[in-house]
């Protein structure tokens, strides 16, 4: 089955959930509470701000999107023989030349460029290729700011941050925000998309004159394959190579914390039925090699000098192995990314926080988390 067709089968499914037809749920003025619960526990990717609360719009955006993407076509190609090792961070124009797409891009999606502040810089091109560009908003200070990066779920964009409530948060609080553009693994395998984050970092220190900012204090957010991305960099080892001819790539990668939300903290097929879901998984890759899903997998590069991190996850976590009828949608968000990843961190006594439906967070918590660890305020 096409990817196209699978993902308008879902919004299929979504409209049973709502119980009326696709056209129906569209127009639909409101749902009610039970409904939304009910679509979120299945389809918790449609939890666009990830505050574990599904509103009707959300709801109503998620099946229209769904319907949009019949049209999409999606017929994957073979990627390239040749890609760089996941820690090289390459230039743009060297990911380009090993890596092809595998799948043409979904239909373009839309959203309100007018939501929120506009960008202080928009559509700035931190490397080479057409879609590495990101959006900065500027803290007003005379002093450098620290720097919260947004990264996008997959199939998403920049502008999806346009107005949001965190980045709000930060820019009322003397922190800048960026929102970047990255090549997802539905297009690019992995680990082109780490790979892309991390320029992303190295690019906003490089400038960090320029910007305002304050080098040290740069960390990172993102949702579903945006927080995968934030995960990674966050845990592995820095990328900055001191001998580039390239002055970007001579930047650091490390972070000062993460806030992952609905995120994957490893990409290993074989952990994730080892320790989550014994059965056969629908569409995953099982042509990678145990090594190459090591190095794209967060959870095997902690150590005890790494950031602490904040994890939310839309859905209770449950009893582990999953049952075998669990929702796709369950599984590729689910909570035991953050358990599991939890209990390493927890190993070598990294500052972790890990919300899930069971176990919601306090208001406010990621605000608390974000001042302590930019300015060491707590309360």
């Amino acid at each position: 089955m096409k990817l196209a067709q699978h993902i308008f089968a879902r919004g299929l499914v979504m409209a049973a959930v709502l119980g009326c037809t696709c056209g129906e749920a569209v127009a639909q003025a409101d749902l009610n509470v039970e409904r939304l619960k009910q679509l979120l526990k299945r389809f918790p990717e449609a939890d666009t701000d990830k505050d574990g609360r599904l509103t009707s719009e959300e709801a109503r955006s998620y099946l229209r999107k769904m319907r949009s993407a019949k049209a999409a076509d999606a017929k994957p190609t073979p990627p390239a023989a040749a890609k760089p090792p996941a820690g090289d961070a390459p230039s743009a124009d060297a990911a380009t030349k090993s890596e092809q797409p595998r799948a043409k891009a979904a239909k373009e999606k839309t959203y309100d460029k007018d939501a929120g502040p506009r960008p202080d810089l928009e559509d700035v091109a931190y490397a080479r290729h057409e879609r590495l560009k990101l959006d900065l908003w500027k803290a007003k200070s005379d002093q450098p700011t620290p720097i919260l990066v947004f990264f996008h779920g997959g199939g998403g964009d920049k502008l999806m941050y346009r107005g949001n409530r965190l980045m709000a948060f930060c820019l009322k609080n003397g922190i800048s925000a960026a929102a970047v553009n990255y090549r997802p693994n539905n297009q690019f395998p992995f680990p082109v998309p780490m790979q892309d984050a991390g320029r992303a970092i190295q690019f906003l220190r490089h400038n960090a004159t320029e910007f305002n900012l304050d080098a040290p204090r740069v960390a990172v957010t993102g949702t579903s394959l945006g927080a995968n991305v934030s995960t990674w960099l966050a845990y592995h080892d820095d990328i900055a190579d001191p001998n580039s001819d390239d002055p970007v790539l001579r930047q650091s990668s490390r972070l000062r914390f993460v806030i992952a939300g609905a995120g994957q903290t490893f990409n290993d097929l074989a952990l994730f039925r080892e320790r989550v879901y014994p059965y056969p998984v629908p569409g995953a890759e099982n042509e990678r090699s145990r090594d190459k899903a090591r190095a794209i997998s967060a959870i095997y590069h902690v150590t005890k000098d790494d950031p602490p991190i904040f994890m939310h996850y839309g859905t209770a976590l449950q009893p582990l192995p999953l049952p075998k009828d669990t929702p796709r949608g369950e599984l590729i968000h689910n909570p035991a990314f953050g358990l599991l990843l939890k209990e390493k961190l927890d190993e070598v006594g990294i500052e972790n926080h890990f919300y899930h439906g069971g176990n919601k967070a306090p208001p406010e918590a990621q605000e608390k988390f974000i001042m302590k660890n930019f300015f060491g305020k707590s309360g």
